[in-house]
């Protein structure tokens, strides 16, 4: 019931018996693409400087670090 469930809840592919049939297909294309992506493009930063990182579970970089997509 979407009163019950929580807002900010996602589940792309669903869990438990309905769990969605294409999700390893998805996932595998997903990862051939970003691959295929990672190949073709080179990724440079919009600034030059140092960057720090702040620590919670994961690293985050500080300040965050913006990308620039060239192609190859």
């Amino acid at each position: 019931a979407p009163e019950q469930s929580h807002e900010y809840a996602y589940y792309p592919f669903s869990k438990g018996p309905r769990v969605c049939i294409g999700n390893h297909f998805a996932l595998s294309e997903a990862t051939a693409l970003l691959g295929m992506l990672l190949r073709a493009c080179r990724f440079d930063p919009e600034r030059a400087g140092d960057h720090g990182f702040r620590a919670t579970n994961v690293l985050h970089p500080e300040p965050a670090v913006a990308l620039r997509l060239r192609w190859r």
